[in-house]
Parts: C-alpha cells; structure tokens; sequence
C-alpha cells in the first residue's frame, strides 16, 4: 500500500503495519473474553495472550519467564511506566498461575484493562519514532545542491537568496533536532516537556518561507497527534 509522505508517496512500512495487526487482533480476543466472563478458562486464554503480544511485539523467541521477561525489558527502549505496568502484570499472572494465588473477577476485569493500557501504550510508542534522519538527510541533500551550486541545470542562485537558503537549511536542521527532542520526552511520557519543545518547534516554523513550512509541516503534525494520543490514552489510565 502507497501512502502520501513528506516527498510524496511511498510504501507502508511492513512493520508498522504488523504492529498494528498485532493490536488489533489482540484487542479484539480481550473483548470476546470480556463477553465470555471471568473463569478458569478465560484467565488461561488471557494469560496466553499477553504473552503471545510480548514476544511478538519485543520479539523474544523463546518460552520466557517472568525474570527473563525482565531482563529482556531492560534491553528494549521503553519508558520507565511502561516496563513497570507490563511487568506488574506479568507478575499477577505469574502469582496466580504458580504460587495459588486467588483471582477473584474484579481482579480478573483490571487484569484485562491493564493489558489494554499496555498494549495501547506500546503501539503508540512505535509511532512516535519517525525516521527523521532518513527525512532530514535527504531534505538537506536536496536542498544543498543548490547552495553549493551543484544544481548544474539549475538558474544561477543569487547571493542573497542563497543566504536566505543557508540560512532557512539551519532552521530546519534545529526543528528535526528539536523534534526530536520531543520525541525522545514522548517515549519517558513527559507530556509536559514534549508539549513545551513541540511550542519552539512551531516558532522556528513560522518564521520558514511558505514553501518550506509545506515541506516540514508533516512530520510537525505527526508530532502533534502523537502528543495528543498519548496524552489521551495516558489519562484514562487514571
């Protein structure tokens, strides 16, 4: 599948899309069990689930347990929440599948949406990391030919616009860097931070030309929505 990008279209990166895959059809089985209530069987099923969405999704291959899955956790590039919330949960499951410990439904129905929390956080995270040094390197490559006056086929660039072009290149390499900034507050969930970076963001961008505000614009925006998903899902956690 093409979908539109910052330079036109491009391919949807598999990936992502199995991720997605992934919540989708994890979230639907915790809603059919849900509707099937809480017993025996049902726990079992759920237990099995969460499993199956962590070694899919932080590809571990093999049968881990609840310190190994701990371990493996150190490895990947989470928040601190985030790694807590998964492994507070795995330690439930574990409590009740070895060491007799009682589930009654109510601890059954936050058990679930715990593991709705987890996987809605963790697919929200994949999306925040755009692969803006691909995006910068060939903006900056595209750009900087006409600078440098390698455009051969190109008009002769004027000294002046070419120091407003210099000078609009710097900008722009201080927004991804600042994107990325805000990135980086997003995956420690520190809203707060992300939202005051995403402001500087949107100042350096007004000052841009027109022309170069279209070209920059969406990887701002996916900044923004992201900002505003996490802050949503990350509020009905309360």
């Amino acid at each position: 599948m093409l979908k539109k990008g910052l330079f036109g279209l491009k391919k949807e990166d598999p990936k992502k899309k199995a991720e997605l895959d992934l919540k989708k059809t994890t979230l639907e089985k915790i809603l059919s069990i849900k509707q099937s209530g809480f017993k025996p069987e049902t726990f079992n099923q759920t237990s099995q689930l969460f499993r199956t969405f962590l070694t899919k999704h932080f590809d571990i291959g093999y049968e881990f347990t609840h310190p190994e899955l701990k371990t493996e956790l150190t490895k990947k590039k989470i928040a601190d929440e985030l790694r807590i919330k998964i492994l507070n949960t795995s330690k439930l499951i574990t409590k009740v599948n070895y060491e007799n410990k009682k589930l009654t439904n109510e601890l059954f129905n936050n058990l679930l949406k715990d593991i709705e929390d987890i996987i809605n956080l963790t697919t929200i995270t994949v999306s925040i990391k755009l692969d803006l040094e691909k995006i910068k390197e060939d903006y900056l490559k595209k750009n900087l030919k006409t600078v440098t006056g390698e455009e051969t086929k190109e008009k002769e660039t004027s000294p002046k616009k070419e120091k407003k072009l210099s000078k609009e290149l710097i900008e722009i390499e201080h927004i991804f860097k600042k994107i990325t900034d805000a990135q980086n507050a997003l995956l420690s969930f520190n809203l707060d931070k992300a939202k005051y970076i995403y402001l500087e963001v949107i100042y350096i961008y007004k000052k841009l030309s027109l022309e170069e505000q279209e070209k920059i614009y969406p990887s701002i925006k996916e900044l923004y929505e992201t900002r505003k998903r996490l802050s949503y899902v990350l509020k009905t956690l309360t």
